[in-house]
């Protein structure tokens, strides 16, 4: 089973055109007018995100990575010593390092909601979204007015639970705190309406479930949160075009575009605009009709392995395409091993868990063949555990 994404052919072929077609010079006036004066390849990669978004052109800024976009909020709240930011137990690092950085520097508080969400490998326990909206209101009412920001995973990356994004959204401003939702695990896999979700910020990347070139990302700014977040950095491109020169006079761009600056990496993102209009010739509800399909079909075979825990939330509503499991006698990792040995590509989450993600490209012959691997460890482990000697 293939574990890590592909890459489109037609988002391969488009990107090496426009690469291609760069290399000629920035001395031939079509090409400085199409990479650099005109910007017209990023604008119709711009479209195509906010279109999959359900945002406007304007509230995006395309980036290299969905880390560029929660730096970039991160970084852009003017922040005092006290202040704190919310997250979960169930963070990407990339939604870990930059608050631990912004605590060392500028003396925030990093506070979590406690681990209340569906799955861990050693406590699958299943929990109500009313646990996970309870913890949080604990949270912010301890706070109070400290509270500047709550960043969460829209799909925890380690069990593949589906967070109530929209309700968690609408609690924290309850609380006057705005929001930023890490969708990195969600984008591409689980229907994402950013305007629907109500969220002030909303990051992305483009070479996870949507297939394009590694290197692309792009972070949501509502249009009345634009000014909440001061660029870190500016540069050519981001300014209103003739106010450069006038230190009264210079502005910004008044869209998210004032976050891109300089020469940007046009020919990457012709690659993700180019796979973001093959799922939408496909059709997203069909997209995303099948990886569900599929997904529940990963999780009832993977259930009919003896000593097999599954930690990911059965009901796909609950969930998206991550399914976490864990065999009793086996780290995590040994799991992963394992497997590659076979020829089978899973990863590994944490402790004793692993976890794979079916897209349309798998088959159910795949899962299958995975599951008959995993009932082969399963039997090795038992075996394992049986031939070491007894404790006295």
């Amino acid at each position: 089973m293939q574990q890590f994404p592909l890459k489109l052919e037609p988002a391969i072929r488009e990107c090496i055109k426009w690469l291609e077609f760069g290399m000629r010079g920035m001395g031939r006036p079509e090409v400085s007018e199409q990479l650099y004066f005109s910007g017209s390849q990023m604008e119709l990669a711009r479209a195509a995100v906010a279109a999959a978004l359900g945002a406007d052109a304007d509230e995006i800024m395309l980036n290299e990575a969905a880390g560029v976009g929660i730096n970039l909020i991160a970084n852009g709240i003017d922040w005092a010593p006290g202040d704190a930011v919310i997250i979960t137990d169930h963070e990407h690092p990339s939604n870990l390092v930059p608050w631990w950085a912004l605590a060392q520097r500028r003396g925030i508080e990093v506070e979590r909601v406690a681990d209340e969400l569906p799955g861990s490998a050693d406590d699958p326990r299943p929990n109500p979204d009313a646990a996970i909206l309870a913890g949080l209101e604990r949270v912010l009412a301890s706070l109070g007015p400290r509270a500047r920001l709550l960043s969460f995973s829209h799909v925890s990356r380690r069990t593949g639970a589906r967070l109530p994004a929209r309700e968690m959204t609408a609690l924290a401003h309850k609380h006057g705190c705005r929001v930023l939702i890490d969708g990195a695990q969600a984008f591409g896999a689980i229907p994402v309406d950013v305007k629907a979700l109500g969220c002030d910020y909303y990051t992305v990347n483009g070479h996870k479930y949507c297939m394009g070139p590694t290197g692309t990302g792009a972070v949501y700014i509502a249009h009345d949160k634009l000014d909440t977040v001061l660029p870190s950095w500016v540069g050519c491109h981001g300014e209103v075009p003739g106010t450069e020169e006038a230190l009264d006079g210079f502005e910004l761009l008044p869209s998210a575009r004032r976050f891109e600056f300089g020469s940007r990496n046009v020919s990457d993102h012709a690659g993700w605009r180019a796979a973001l209009e093959v799922w939408q010739g496909v059709g997203w509800p069909r997209v995303f009709a099948a990886i569900a399909e599929l997904t529940d079909y990963v999780k009832a075979r993977l259930q009919t392995v003896e000593g097999l825990t599954v930690s990911t939330p059965a009901a796909y509503g609950a969930s998206s395409t991550i399914v976490a499991f864990a065999i009793e006698g086996l780290a995590g990792e040994e799991i992963v091993r394992r497997c590659q040995e076979r020829g089978v590509l899973i990863a590994a989450s944490e402790g004793r868990a692993a976890r794979l993600s079916a897209h349309v490209y798998n088959t159910a012959a795949e899962v299958d063949r995975l599951v008959g691997v995993l009932a082969e460890l399963q039997a090795e482990a038992g075996a394992e555990v049986e031939a070491q000697p007894a404790r006295l």
